[in-house]
């Protein structure tokens, strides 16, 4: 079974990414990265630092890495082709289903999808491009779930890779629950292999969507990953790894993680020290409370780390 890794804004960034693929690679078989945009005509200064072959050059070359970009129309996505293309990138993923209202209303991510004639004259950019594999992630509609209907042509005349699909709609964000039926009908109607993505919090989360959906192509999993860094390893072993490997590996990916943000920022202590407690509103979060509080209320690195030695010996 395939996994990919989810781009999640805020916590999938390359010291993440490097630091989960070193401990936890082999069950990984895409990363990809937070959504990429333009800021005045030209890839922003975070997000191509972010895609340089500095921080990933390994995952690039083992094609591992997959940006993920965020253009709203065809002149703002060949250019990020180009400029990743020069990087060195053979494959990318379009987005259009990031839910954020602020991205939204500008026509990006699933903004884009109440618009097909948008969407058909955005995804002409697999044409003027053949070197490069092209994947798209998509929501269900923007207000209603069966606004994916009207792009289902297009997207079976588009050279895809795959398609990723969010069963939610943009207004739900990730709210309620994710509409399997709906997914479905998408997975009959979609030529193109299906990723499904949404809510694989468990081992047995991944094996009923499989087992339910057997053509689906593989898995996208992001909070699942970010609370449960194994989970992966967990669901393609099927039997599960043992309490203790899990354990030394989870503390092995936070030193990794840890030396990779005093290596990488330059704020200071205090800018790692908060990076690192963002980490925590997802990771693990079967510690018990009043550990985690420990965690997030550390004034210094050294109290941090005191304090997240002691959660991890609750495990």
């Amino acid at each position: 079974m395939q996994i990919h890794f989810a781009p999640i804004q805020g916590y999938t960034d390359s010291v993440f990414r490097n630091a989960h693929n070193k401990i936890f690679g082999a069950s990984i078989s895409k990363y990809y990265t937070p959504f990429i945009r333009l800021e005045k005509g030209s890839l922003r200064k975070h997000d191509k630092k972010e895609a340089d072959t500095e921080r990933n050059g390994e995952m690039i070359e083992k094609g591992l890495l997959v940006p993920q970009i965020l253009p709203s129309n065809t002149e703002e996505a060949d250019i990020l082709v180009n400029e990743l293309a020069l990087i060195g990138y053979k494959e990318m993923d379009i987005n259009l289903g990031c839910p954020f209202p602020m991205i939204a209303k500008h026509h990006k991510g699933c903004g884009l999808l109440p618009y097909p004639d948008e969407i058909a004259n955005l995804l002409n950019v697999t044409e003027r491009h053949k070197g490069i594999r092209f994947s798209i992630k998509m929501r269900l509609g923007l207000e209603y779930k069966y606004e994916w209907k009207e792009l289902v042509e297009t997207i079976n005349n588009t050279p895809l890779e795959h398609v990723t699909i969010h069963p939610r709609t943009g207004r739900q964000q990730y709210r309620g629950e994710t509409d399997l039926e709906t997914y479905g009908e998408m997975l009959a109607a979609i030529k193109h292999p299906v990723v499904y993505n949404g809510d694989i919090v468990t081992p047995d989360d991944a094996h009923l969507i499989m087992s339910r959906y057997p053509h689906t192509s593989a898995l996208m999993i992001g909070r699942g990953l970010l609370a449960n860094p194994c989970l992966a390893l967990e669901i393609s072993t099927r039997s599960g790894i043992k309490h203790e490997e899990k354990k030394h590996k989870i503390e092995e990916f936070h030193e990794i993680l840890l030396d990779g943000y005093q290596k990488t920022y330059d704020g200071g202590e205090a800018q790692i020290l908060l990076k690192m407690k963002t980490l925590w509103e997802y990771l693990l979060p079967g510690i018990e409370k009043r550990e985690k509080k420990r965690i997030t209320k550390s004034k210094n690195l050294q109290e941090y780390i005191a304090s997240v030695q002691a959660a991890l010996m609750t495990l």
